[in-house]
């Protein structure tokens, strides 16, 4: 009677050179294997009969009198037969989805529940010859083909360390084609791939293997047309890919081969040939100027760039305008340019690099400088503003300069504004016009002929000068004292009237400053109004804007009554500033 144990035969992992490799989970080993089992062929089908050969001495803890037995298993290659056990002729604790089964001698007898020796204890001994006939069902995959130790009374678990074992693999489930040992492990490839002109380079880990690896394939991947391949000896653990695009992108595996078949690829590391980056400029020199840095280097004379590109940063911020291009003249030219309006006192890297159509580059030349400062010379400049005040100045008909009771006054030079030494001013000066009207004439005609002699003039010329630091406005205003004859004879001076006017004022300043000065009203002479009852304003500058010089000017008429005495008479008309 046949006895075999045929777990759920899913999972089966990838192709093997046209077969299918059994996947299976994988159970880390609690005890390694004492040997190897050694089969008298190393290929056939399942009609194929050899004999498995164990190492010399092999045997059991125990013998079968103390319980002991010797089986074996043909198990998918993953799982780990330390951990399996045998009770009443069933292979257990397989992993869930793995074949697991027992062998069959050539006359289809169980290979298995044998007693081992009990001289020497433990020996192992009449395992017959066997062929796979009776594995019928088991899909193409790796395997493992063993003899093993139980201990019944241990619930068949495993005599620990005491089984042999030796990998094959099947290669055709319908005729069961075997052949020793398994494809190799996948290879490990390195992460990062060197990219150069049209070529890809990179490294990888050798894939273990029983039998021996013979030789690798890289493919070659691009997004989008065939794939490119190169093949690789045994051995080998670096690869070298000519004629690949450059700018294209090519997913890399690699696959390992022996005589058992491939195993499955590698995992993929993605790599874009581009060419080396050409050489960079050479002799780089930043020269510091005022504000500026002056560039010179030589140019490339390998292979002619589109142009140079010059990249400006400070403080590894971009300055305005960053990169700026300088044209390419001949092969090793001594090129020139200068980077202006740079601000003294920082420093500026530079990189200077010669620029070709993708997907060509070049590398970069760097330097730094630091602009100057502009020369300069400083002078501090000190001035006073001498305090100021409001003045009031005159100018005697006839004379640039004042009087002193009709006597010109020879050092009154400084006209309109005197001044002292530190050019303050002198704001109070005896000046002392004389005004004289002539001989009153008798008028004629009109409501008043008759009645009054009528004598005319005008004031002299009354300058202000305001340069106070306030601002405040001020009102020029004038009075006149009675006429008199120097005796008992005497009018009213309210028979003097005006007519004010302003000349002259300070225009309009660059400041945007200015002086408005408006002239005062007309007095009419009059017996109670007129110039001698009270002050009256000849001008004023309202508060805000009266900082200036002001020329004031009056015409005067004079009424002397007809009953006056005849004489020559005289009065004080006087003028202050508020």
């Amino acid at each position: 009677m046949i006895r075999k144990t045929i777990s759920c035969l899913a999972a089966l992992g990838a192709a093997v050179a046209g077969f299918a490799v059994l996947g299976t989970p994988s159970i880390a080993s609690a005890v390694a294997a004492q040997g190897a089992a050694t089969l008298s062929v190393s290929s056939g089908t399942g009609s194929t009969n050899f004999n498995i050969s164990l190492p010399a001495g092999a045997a059991c803890s125990g013998s079968g009198s103390s319980n002991y037995r010797w089986d074996s298993y043909f198990v998918a290659a993953a799982t780990d037969a330390s951990t399996l056990t045998f009770n009443a002729g069933t292979i257990g604790n397989v992993p869930g989805g793995s074949y697991a089964s027992q062998l069959t001698d050539i006359s289809g007898n169980v290979l298995g529940t044998k007693n081992p020796s009990a001289s020497p204890v433990g020996l192992i001994s009449g395992i017959t010859q066997v062929n796979l006939s009776s594995l019928a069902g088991a899909p193409v995959g790796a395997y493992k083909l063993g003899i093993f130790c139980a201990n019944l009374s241990s619930s068949g678990a495993l005599d620990a360390g005491h089984f042999w074992e030796t990998k094959l693999t099947i290669t055709n489930a319908s005729t069961l084609a075997w052949v020793l040992g398994t494809a190799p492990a996948a290879p490990v490839l390195g992460g990062t791939l060197t990219a150069n002109d049209g070529s890809l380079a990179g490294s990888f880990t050798q894939a273990t293997a029983d039998p021996a690896v013979t030789g690798y394939t890289v493919t070659f991947h691009p997004a989008s047309g065939s794939d490119l391949t190169a093949s690789l000896g045994a051995g080998v653990t670096t690869f070298t890919k000519t004629g690949l695009a450059n700018g294209t992108q090519y997913a890399v595996t690699i696959v390992a081969t022996n005589t058992v078949g491939n195993s499955v690829a590698s995992n993929s590391v993605n790599g874009t040939p581009n060419p080396l980056p050409y050489n960079a400029v050479t002799s780089l020199v930043a020269t510091p100027a005022t504000g500026a840095i002056a560039l010179s280097f030589t140019g490339v004379s390998d292979h002619v760039p589109n142009n140079y590109q010059v990249a400006v940063t400070q403080a590894s911020t971009p300055i305005a305008g960053s990169p700026f291009t300088v044209a390419f003249t001949s092969a090793g030219a001594t090129e020139t340019t200068t980077l202006s309006s740079l601000t003294a006192g920082l420093n500026y890297a530079i990189t200077v690099t010669p620029s070709y159509t993708s997907p060509y580059s070049a590398t970069g030349a760097s330097t730094s400088a630091v602009p100057l400062a502009a020369q300069v010379l400083i002078q501090d400049i000190t001035v006073t503003r001498p305090v100021g005040a409001l003045v009031l100045t005159q100018v005697c008909a006839g004379s640039t300069a004042p009087t002193k009771l009709g006597v010109a006054d020879p050092g009154f030079t400084q006209y309109p504004y005197p001044v002292n030494a530190d050019q303050t001013s002198a704001a109070i000066y005896p000046t002392h016009c004389g005004l004289a009207l002539g001989n009153a004439a008798l008028l004629t005609t009109g409501a008043q002929a008759g009645q009054f002699f009528k004598a005319t003039g005008a004031i002299n010329a009354i300058t202000v000068v305001d340069t106070r630091d306030t601002d405040g406005g001020w009102t020029v205003q004038g009075s006149v004292t009675n006429f008199t004859d120097g005796g008992s004879n005497s009018f009213s001076g309210n028979y003097l009237g005006w007519t004010p006017a302003v000349t002259t004022s300070t225009p309009a300043s660059i400041t945007g400053y200015t002086q408005v000065v408006s002239a005062g009203a007309a007095v009419t002479p009059a017996k109670l109004t007129g110039l001698n009852a009270a002050k009256k304003p000849l001008a004023s500058a309202a508060a805000g804007h009266g900082l200036g010089i002001a020329v004031l000017a009056a015409p005067l008429t004079l009424l002397i009554p007809i009953e006056a005495i005849s004489g020559n008479y005289s009065a004080t008309l006087t003028f202050d500033v508020i």
